[in-house]
């Protein structure tokens, strides 16, 4: 299992891309011997691999427009975007792994209690920039791993900078009121990462996120579309109304899908009116 996700890991954080080309050719389709795109596509690379994510970006942001379309270059973008908001992607799927019990938005919520980098914005650039690649159906499966994974570190991020913030860094517990204080923005955030992780879910196998977490992450799919219907793939801001929004915190004041104390006993009829 362990050298399984290393090497998912490393796909990843490098796309595999060093496999992809020998030293002797470009790795930019369009970029010639003596274009710089090429260096700063490895440079990028390397802060990538080393963590260092605003140093990737800085350097991608080098590199000429007409190369910055080309699919490696957004894919690396994407992943730099997504180290930014708090994706380490092999501990974060060990951490989903380990998980034995609890909802599935506290189960994507706990990998960042304690963490300092866990900030949503950077994961909705990085979805942004992997649709710019093509929607899901014309993605690689790969790429829908990604974005899926991606979507659960948004949902994830939100839920624990929004909800769980005595001490400032959480403790795994809810410390505001989901139904009257979470607001329209940041309810916002956690509906738009259940939109992409639940489109390209099909992509994650249960092998890699654990069969705890397979379980309850299908259990909050199947009870999302039961309460919300279309709304559990919403993946543009604009697409979000309020309708949405009100089914959205119910799900997430239950105790059985969401991050609050309504007990629905596994019953999707009793979601809706969960938040009074």
């Amino acid at each position: 299992m362990k050298k399984y996700l290393k090497i998912i890991n490393k796909f990843i954080y490098s796309m595999i891309y060093l496999y992809l080309s020998a030293c002797s050719e470009n790795l930019l389709i369009n970029a010639s011997k003596t274009d710089p795109d090429e260096d700063y596509y490895y440079q990028s690379l390397n802060s990538l691999n080393n963590q260092d994510y605003d140093s990737a970006i800085a350097v991608i942001n080098k590199i000429s427009t007409s190369s910055q379309s080309i699919v490696k270059v957004r894919e690396l973008l994407a992943s730099a975007y997504a180290g930014k908001c708090g994706l380490n992607f092999l501990n974060y799927t060990q951490g989903l792994s380990q998980q034995t019990s609890g909802s599935a938005m506290s189960i994507m919520r706990a990998p960042f209690i304690n963490q300092t980098i866990s900030d949503p914005a950077f994961c909705k650039l990085a979805l942004q920039t992997m649709e710019l690649i093509g929607p899901t159906e014309l993605r690689t499966a790969q790429q829908n791993l990604f974005v899926s994974v991606t979507g659960m570190v948004l949902l994830g991020t939100a839920a624990r900078n929004y909800t769980d913030q005595m001490p400032a860094l959480g403790d795994g517990t809810t410390d505001v009121d989901v139904c009257a204080v979470v607001t329209d923005s940041q309810i916002d955030d956690m509906i738009l990462g259940f939109g992409f992780f639940n489109k390209n879910f099909s992509a994650v196998s249960a092998t890699l996120i654990g069969g705890t977490t397979n379980s309850s992450l299908n259990s909050v799919s199947a009870a999302c579309t039961a309460t919300a219907g279309a709304g559990c793939n919403v993946i543009l801001q604009s697409d979000i109304n309020p309708a949405m929004r009100t089914a959205f915190r119910d799900i997430a004041n239950t105790k059985d899908y969401g991050i609050g104390l309504v007990d629905v006993s596994g019953n999707t009829a009793l979601i809706p009116g969960a938040c009074p």
